[in-house]
């Protein structure tokens, strides 16, 4: 029986061009993957976190994102219940226009939505960039 192995190694030193097709395809597999978890994890206070979150894919990365200024806030938690302990620790009052009176709080426990995206899909996104790899390169 004639066996002849190929590595991985080989193949891209072999037929580069193809890599650049792999990372290509993985960076906006990878980029729908995690932006659709995200999306899913966000608070559910309205949808405009939800909408805001973006993704954008460059040559060599793929970005997840948001522009909204307490999206942050969401993620991480504020007050006293900021993750890390770096959030105020005394209770502020600010006026709420929608209630059309004033508010003493505490802070907001964090929500995460953005971290917890990526960890949920890490064995997804080894599993992806594999099957693309194999298939591209088959």
């Amino acid at each position: 029986m004639l066996n002849a192995k190929v590595t991985r190694k080989e193949l891209i030193k072999k037929y580069p061009e193809k890599l650049n097709k792999v990372n290509d395809e993985f960076l906006e597999a990878a980029g729908v993957m995690v932006q659709g978890a995200a999306k899913r994890n966000a608070a559910v206070s309205g949808d405009r976190l939800k909408g805001s979150i973006l993704k954008e894919v460059g040559k060599d990365f793929v970005k997840i994102f948001t522009n909204l200024l307490y999206a942050v806030y969401v993620e991480y938690g504020t007050g006293i219940h900021a993750e890390g302990g770096k959030g105020r620790k005394t209770p502020w009052v600010y006026f709420n226009e929608k209630a059309g009176h004033f508010v003493t709080t505490r802070g907001m426990k964090a929500q995460p939505y953005m971290r917890p995206a990526i960890d949920a899909n890490r064995k997804n996104l080894v599993k992806k960039w594999k099957e693309i790899f194999g298939r591209v390169y088959g």
